[in-house]
């Protein structure tokens, strides 16, 4: 075995280079390119069946439509065809390694294209069709990336758990696709590198391992397990080291938000780094056990003009090619957390949370020290209330009354903002804020100093009907455009700081969704009771284009169920509960594991239990 390694070594180092610039322009492809595509056209297939969106409920109606099964089917083609090149193209990649020939990435990626047309018959293309589907259903390393990204929609797999006949039946059905993959496990090279067509690989393959069938699969599954274990224990000692750092370094409220923050962003990492060169390591192991066991009497010699064209290129071009499609995919990544196109891909969501009242449950609501304990708990927005005092002055406070906060019980339109200098508006919570005062919205924004975001809920009232005027003003004046919203249950306020500035996002906060809310000017998303608050709303709410933003989540289970609904953002008193349940919704079993043996009785509280940080 120690030579079995020493050539998988070398397969991958010969032309490692080429083999990572042509995986990272397919990558790029891949996502920028034809996953946009297959999104364009399964939409557009959707409204020509006469649908709106698509679920396991309609589907029939969908499968139904002429039209739509056969642009459907001809996707499905392209699909197949775009995975089979990266198959092929790694394949001969490490049949030139085996030979010890170099070559670029131009060189491979041309190869692979003439080599294609190997699959261009029914058996070759039936096959590779085959092969895909079933390895995509055991969500198997073979797949090719592009594949196996899709997987299985979520709704499917929890019908499964759910029913242990179909998970015995499944079981069941993997092993026979396990068998039937080992009995075939080489036919790719014959295909590829030998030139026979489906049926003659397959046959070649079955008297390759005759006798050996067990005995070469047994290898094969353990360099996988190998590999995985190497993976995951790596994964554990990092996740580990950050662990025991926030546990000696940071506040008690903060460990576990930052250690879920820091599991989440290893777990996209990882599945980036999965996502784009597992495919061609786990291939290259593959290729070493075919050279490894086969006779070589039963292949022919590969015609090494086919196989590979010289393409003419300077070392230094190569490099600038490699080099812009690293700093391209590094730039992908780097948005990852956004709204693009990797983050559907990656499968990667995670709503903005948002302090009620700046951060009301530790800290008096609508106070400077509110909305620096939002900054220091890690909200992505700090939501305050906003209204005038009678001389002009816009100042933080949620009640037209004065007295639930500061114990005078004066209207804020009858009070001028010399005689709310004088109050307290901490004590009511706690004598540790004794001393804290009503602030205006200027001096919030100062203090802030740009670490937070802003929801502005405007408070609008008949004694100041210049107050969203105001409040534009203000926020034109201290540039904060793109880091703030405006909000209010009044849609004419909205109208008014619209007319201001177009640039400013506002939303128009609901407390009973009903009647015919969607489609109103001046507004760019909606802010929901999380009370009222449905899956179907908040679908159709995204369909019309907008963000749901959704309030009163007081508790786990609320944040919980709007982030499966799809909520955008979560107004919590406490972000610091809201951000934990968010990040540890899917924590896989490692998070979880070393979460509890670091942090002790604190609860991860998974929502699902995926097999490793492929979908994190």
């Amino acid at each position: 075995m120690k030579g079995f390694y020493r050539h998988n070594y070398r397969l991958i180092k010969t032309n490692m280079s080429a083999l990572i610039v042509f995986e990272l322009l397919y990558k790029m492809i891949s996502v920028l390119v034809l996953y946009p595509l297959i999104l364009t056209v399964l939409d557009y297939s959707i409204k020509k069946a006469g649908l709106s969106f698509l679920t396991d409920k309609n589907l029939g109606v969908f499968i139904r439509n002429p039209l739509s099964l056969a642009m459907m089917s001809l996707m499905g083609i392209c699909i197949v065809i775009f995975a089979i090149y990266e198959l092929v193209v790694i394949t001969l990649c490490f049949e030139l390694s085996h030979r010890g020939e170099k070559a670029n990435a131009l060189e491979i990626a041309w190869a692979g294209i003439i080599r294609l047309k190997s699959f261009f018959h029914p058996s070759g293309f039936l096959y590779f069709f085959a092969l895909l589907v079933v390895v995509t259903l055991l969500d198997f390393p073979f797949a090719s990336s592009l594949v196996s990204v899709t997987g299985i929609p979520d709704y499917l797999h929890n019908y499964f758990d759910r029913h242990p006949l179909f998970l015995a039946v499944g079981a069941g059905f993997a092993i026979l696709v396990l068998w039937w993959f080992g009995a075939y496990v080489f036919s790719l090279h014959y295909i590829i590198v030998g030139k026979n067509t489906a049926r003659q690989a397959m046959r070649k393959t079955k008297a390759i391992i005759k006798g050996r069938r067990i005995l070469i699969n047994l290898r094969i599954f353990f360099w996988y397990l190998l590999v995985f274990l190497t993976l995951l224990i790596s994964y554990a000692v990092v996740l580990l080291i950050f662990g025991l750092a926030y546990r000696i370094f940071l506040s008690d409220r903060m460990q576990l938000t930052a250690y879920l923050s820091t599991a989440r962003f290893l777990g996209n990492i990882l599945s980036l780094v999965i996502y784009s060169f597992f495919t061609p390591v786990f291939l290259s192991v593959i290729t070493t056990f075919f050279y490894y066991f086969k006779d070589k009497n039963l292949i022919e010699e590969p015609d090494q003009a086919v196989i590979i064209r010289k393409i003419k290129s300077h070392r230094i071009i190569v490099g600038v090619v490699a080099g812009i499609l690293l700093i391209t995919n590094f730039g992908i990544l780097s948005q990852s957390f956004s709204e693009n196109i990797l983050k559907q891909v990656l499968l990667v969501r995670t709503p903005s949370i948002t302090a009620h009242r700046g951060g009301s449950v530790r800290a008096p609501e609508n106070t400077i020290s509110a909305v620096l304990l939002a900054i220091d708990e890690g909200a992505d927005y700090a939501e305050i209330d906003v209204r005038m005092t009678k001389d002009g002055v816009v100042v933080l406070m949620h009640d037209v009354n004065l007295v639930r906060t500061t114990g005078v019980d004066q209207n804020i339109w009858e009070t001028d903002y010399s005689e709310l200098e004088l109050m307290e508006a901490g004590s009511y919570l706690s004598e540790a804020f004794i001393g804290e005062k009503i602030p205006t919205l200027e001096e919030v924004l100062l203090e802030a100093d740009g670490k937070i975001n802003f929801n502005i809920e405007i408070k609008t009232s008949k004694h100041s009907p210049e107050l969203p005027q105001k409040v534009a003003e203000i926020i034109l004046a201290y540039g904060i455009e793109d880091d703030c919203v405006v909000s209010s249950f009044n849609h004419n306020a909205l109208k008014t700081v619209k007319s201001v500035s177009e640039k400013i996002k506002t939303g128009l906060i609901i407390t009973m969704p009903l009647g015919s809310y969607t489609n109103l000017p001046a507004v760019d998303f909606y802010s929901l009771n999380a009370v009222f608050v449905s899956r179907r709303q908040v679908e159709m709410i995204h369909r019309l284009g907008y963000e749901v933003h959704v309030w009163g989540a007081k508790d786990a289970n609320i944040v919980s169920r709007m982030y499966d609904y799809g909520a955008d953002n979560i107004i919590a008193g406490d972000p610091v509960m809201a951000r934990e349940v968010v990040l540890s919704y899917y924590a896989d079993p490692m998070v979880t594991f070393v979460g509890k043996f670091v942090f002790g009785d604190q609860s991860i509280n998974s929502k699902s239990v995926p097999f490793f940080p492929f979908r994190y």
